[in-house]
């Protein structure tokens, strides 16, 4: 997730520092011609974890990736707002959109909420 960050940043930064259209063109934005997307994105943050219980913050990846995953009312958060989307997601305003991709980051609360 961290290096797909820098690159995208990266990339941002270089179209936006090319002056010319011909440099612009050798870059691999796919996207440059593209009159508007098409996607929907939604964010959703992970659900209480055993983490938010101990009162501690979880960021190392060798410690967050193997423990401190969701609590049991993390769990049901997570349940209910799934079950949220997907009401939301079947309405007619969706209609159009035929898939979901769900990522995440590696952190077990993150893999459990997803």
């Amino acid at each position: 997730m961290h290096i797909f960050c820098k690159f995208f940043l990266c990339s941002f930064f270089l179209v936006h520092k090319c002056t010319s259209l011909s440099m612009i063109s050798s870059l691999p934005n796919k996207l440059y011609n593209v009159k508007a997307l098409q996607n929907k994105f939604f964010g959703l943050r992970h659900g209480q974890s055993l983490a938010n219980i101990s009162q501690i913050i979880s960021s190392d990846p060798e410690i967050s990736t193997k423990e401190h995953g969701l609590s049991t009312l993390g769990k049901e958060q997570v349940s209910s707002s799934a079950n949220e989307f997907v009401q939301k997601y079947n309405s007619d305003c969706y209609q159009k959109y035929r898939s979901v991709a769900i990522f995440s980051s590696d952190f077990t609360r993150a893999r459990e909420t997803a």
